[in-house]
């Protein structure tokens, strides 16, 4: 199954996504209360790192299309990938939980199951600073601004291309040379149990540390 160059979009995604605490919506906003039609404004809401967040995003890889859709809350998270891959449909499922990452790939009836602890891992030996979008907005230059879903964005650009951040934190729109992605659902304080993070009992994942 040819899925190298999706699970590569989703590495991408992870760096700038995974475990990143939400800002609040600009405060200086005016309320009219006068006005009639709904606005773009958002309650504000104070991410802890506790705080359940479900985003969705549209993806757009070359002349491919799909979606990732997000689900996390402190240290454990869950995204889905579906999409097509050389005229194939397929569905990429991944949950984080106890720093034990498990993979689940289905393409064309055929399901690869996958696991790891990340923990002995260097590179995830601290998870939520590895993939720290402050990090990636270092060498990055600041734009201009935009409005996603109604949260103001400072969009920044460097080498690779440009990202649409959302108080430096979120971010909700990247464009680069071999993807391009856009949030279309983003819920912070999002209400779900913590069973979305329990990967399926009924699957054997392979262990891929033993085989190392």
């Amino acid at each position: 199954m040819k899925s190298l160059k999706i699970l590569s979009v989703l590495m991408v995604l992870i760096v700038l996504f995974f475990f990143v605490g939400c800002g609040k919506k600009d405060s200086d906003v005016t309320k009219k209360e006068d006005a009639k039609t709904e606005t773009t404004e958002k309650k504000d809401v104070t991410i802890g790192d506790n705080t359940p967040v479900h985003l969705k995003y549209d993806i757009a890889v070359e002349k491919e299309k799909g979606t990732m859709e997000l689900y996390y809350k402190g240290s454990n998270a869950k995204f889905i990938m579906s999409g097509k891959e050389a005229g194939k449909t397929f569905n990429m499922t991944m949950w984080v939980k106890d720093k034990i990452l498990y993979i689940l790939t289905e393409s064309e009836g055929e399901k690869i199951a996958m696991k790891s602890d990340i923990s002995k891992d260097p590179n995830f030996k601290d998870y939520r600073t590895f993939i720290d979008v402050k990090e990636e907005l270092k060498d990055a230059k600041k734009e201009g601004t935009e409005e996603i879903m109604g949260y103001k964005c400072d969009i920044y650009k460097n080498k690779e291309g440009t990202a649409s951040v959302y108080q430096d934190k979120v971010v909700l729109k990247s464009v680069d040379k071999d993807a391009t992605f856009t949030a279309v659902l983003f819920e912070p304080d999002a209400k779900f149990g913590d069973d979305v993070f329990e990967p399926p009992k009924d699957i054997n994942f392979i262990d891929m540390d033993k085989m190392k």
